[in-house]
């Protein structure tokens, strides 16, 4: 592949988008991926949600939105009517026109907001990249599960969790079937706990990481920001559900420590700059399913991602499509794709 390197001051989402654009345009669209480094303008996006549901109040969110860069001829605007609800020159409360990802998006952002750690780390991480394309890494090729939400209190309840995160609707298929994936809950039945979980995180036993759990720009369930600063975190793909851990707009968040911790193995981490509802279910089916899948075939990750985006959702995801895709975030180099087996 080709690299085109640009070192510029963009001071505004919109100069920086129209530079993708542009770069996009002069290539005959094929430019597949950005990856944007250091101190990058962030674009915000507005919405409301309505649920059908009348217990559940409707809710508004303005969240960074890094979709602003995917999305290159998709149109973004504010109407006369929206104004910024935190003051950004650069929200909007519109998305229309072609709404599909040209191309995907990793950051490798500033760490603590500190000008010196952020160019140590950026270096590490460029270090680690290197020795994983190079084969150096020791972290086998399998799946680890940490799941928060659930806790069984009878082999029953046990057997039944079990089959569901291996092998369910919303089960990371095919690799969370493979017989060595590792599934991680409360279950007192089985003596099995999430504090085993994030102690096979540290030992490494897998390359491919999901946690399911609540969470905050200082947390991801029942581990924060010291907790990753001070622990090893041993695995190449991470991915958690939690609200907000990604949240740049607080100089120091979990996601951003979870790449860049002298401790972590992570070379992309996956999370969401607010409120968190997954990326939906589309034509092709779960998104975990589609990115596990696309992976296992021998895709990129950031390609993974495309397809999920770029496939219609179904009913009721739908109707909240920029709930599911305006606040991701990836973190490192989508690029990357699984490494080989050992035979």
């Amino acid at each position: 592949f080709y690299i085109v390197e640009e070192s510029s001051e963009f001071t505004t989402p919109v100069d920086l988008r129209s530079y993708l654009l542009d770069l996009y345009t002069s290539t005959e669209k094929r430019l597949t991926g950005a990856y944007l480094i250091g101190d990058v303008p962030y674009a915000y996006q507005w919405f409301r949600l309505e649920y059908t549901n009348p217990n559940i109040p409707t809710s508004e969110q303005e969240v960074i939105s890094f979709q602003y860069y995917a999305d290159l001829d998709g149109i973004f605007w504010a109407s006369e009517e929206y104004t910024s609800p935190g003051s950004h020159l650069f929200s909007f409360d519109k998305h229309e026109g072609n709404l599909d990802w040209e191309i995907w998006v990793g950051l490798l952002p500033f760490y603590k907001g500190d000008q010196s750690q952020t160019i140590s780390a950026i270096n590490r991480y460029f270090e680690k990249n290197h020795a994983y394309r190079q084969g150096e890494y020791t972290i086998p090729r399998a799946y680890l599960e940490i799941n928060e939400f659930m806790k069984a209190t009878t082999e029953e309840e046990h057997t039944k969790f079990i089959k569901l995160l291996q092998s369910g609707q919303y089960a990371w298929t095919p690799i969370s079937e493979e017989p060595d994936a590792h599934i991680f809950f409360d279950s007192t039945s089985a003596e099995m706990t999430v504090e085993q979980g994030y102690h096979a995180l540290s030992e490494g036993v897998a390359d491919f990481t999901v946690i399911q759990a609540h969470g905050s720009w200082q947390s991801s369930g029942s581990t924060n920001i010291d907790w990753v600063e001070s622990n090893p975190v041993q695995t190449v793909f991470f991915y958690t559900g939690g609200c907000s851990t990604g949240n740049l707009d607080h100089a120091a968040n979990y996601l951003t420590s979870i790449l860049y911790s002298p401790t972590s193995q992570v070379l992309l981490a996956w999370g969401t700059t607010s409120e968190s509802g997954g990326m939906g279910t589309n034509q092709d089916g779960f998104y975990g399913q589609n990115v596990a899948g696309d992976l296992s075939e021998g895709k990129s990750f950031g390609e993974a991602i495309r397809e999920h985006v770029n496939t219609p959702l179904i009913p009721p995801y739908l109707e909240y499509r920029e709930l599911h895709y305006s606040v991701q975030i990836f973190l490192g180099d989508p690029s990357l794709t699984f490494f080989p087996r050992n035979p």
